[in-house]
């Protein structure tokens, strides 16, 4: 379950981190959330975040006997989340538009960082 904070050039920004390679998961398109299932259904919700292509690899190298690893696409955690915080979704768009106005959202952390430095 890797989240961190990143500072850098002044700026923090939360990255994911492959609990397979060790390397930022990028795109939520390439990366998946995966949680082990016990086949009588239990599960402690741990999460681990995994690059597509990392997640074979991590679910064999992590396994449990009688149970399966279940995983969804990192794409669609920000909306699982926000359903079960129930975030005002009107709201969440208009701070989206604030922030993009101001720079923080809408480019990667390295783009904020060489807009800066011009």
């Amino acid at each position: 379950m890797t989240m961190r904070v990143v500072h850098e050039d002044g700026m923090c920004f939360p990255v994911v981190i492959c609990d397979s390679c060790g390397n930022p998961i990028t795109h939520a398109t390439d990366g998946n959330y995966q949680w082990l299932v016990h086949m009588n259904g239990d599960t402690d919700g741990t999460l681990f975040f995994t690059h597509k292509a990392c997640c074979h690899t991590f679910e064999m190298t992590h396994e449990h006997p009688n149970a399966v690893w279940y995983a969804e696409e990192l794409c669609d955690l920000p909306l699982f989340l926000g359903n079960n915080l129930e975030l005002d979704w009107a709201e969440v768009f208009k701070r989206l538009r604030v922030l993009a106005e101001a720079g923080w959202v809408g480019q990667r952390s390295h783009e904020r960082t060489e807009k800066r430095h011009q």
